[in-house]
């Protein structure tokens, strides 16, 4: 295993922090016209997410339906940001609580939707989600297992054509697609010995 990057790192012939190397890594990501998880296949990846996580989905759904009842909307917007937050968190706790027949099912659907995209995204997203697998060998150090890089770098790489109250409370589930993305991706991108 190498040494994970800490410090300035070197990127032709310029120093830089690595922090600025990741800003400028999910800038890019963001700014393209077309996601790598392109507008087309964003609710076919939600939808790959199981029961449970349709379960939480309606949960939360149900309590920020509450909520605007209770509060005026800037207060509603604020609470929204952290339910989404702490759906994300339990929806990732949640995903080893899949059975075997729903993972299955979960990796062949993303697998189906990843060789639908087109090859130049379908090739960069497999080559970052590698990317993020040699970062995540690392979280002993820096703390980032699937989970959390989903969670960084999800809405860069997943995200609907317009952004929606529905879209906020979807981010928990497009995190999870990518975290199943970044556990699975032998499975997904058919990947063979020593790609990794």
């Amino acid at each position: 295993m190498s040494a994970p990057l800490t410090g300035p790192v070197t990127l032709l012939g310029r120093k830089l922090d690595i922090e600025d190397v990741a800003g400028l890594l999910k800038e890019y990501f963001y700014d393209l016209p077309d996601p790598l998880c392109t507008y087309a296949e964003f609710d076919n990846i939600v939808n790959t997410q199981s029961t449970l996580a349709s379960l939480v989905y309606n949960l939360a759904l149900a309590l920020v339906l509450a909520l605007v009842l209770v509060l005026v909307l800037a207060l509603v917007l604020v609470l929204v940001l952290v339910l989404v937050l702490m759906i994300t968190v339990v929806m990732m706790l949640g995903a080893e609580k899949y059975s075997d027949a729903e993972s299955h099912l979960m990796i062949n659907d993303l697998h189906e939707i990843v060789n639908r995209l087109p090859i130049s995204h379908r090739e960069t997203l497999k080559y970052f989600i590698l990317f993020l697998r040699r970062v995540m060998r690392h979280s002993e150090v820096n703390k980032m297992n699937s989970s959390n890089l989903a969670l960084c770098v999800g809405p860069n790489l997943l995200r609907p054509l317009e952004y929606t109250i529905e879209y906020s409370l979807n981010i928990p589930k497009a995190n999870s697609a990518l975290n199943a993305m970044i556990d699975h991706a032998v499975e997904i991108f058919e990947l063979q010995e020593g790609d990794e």
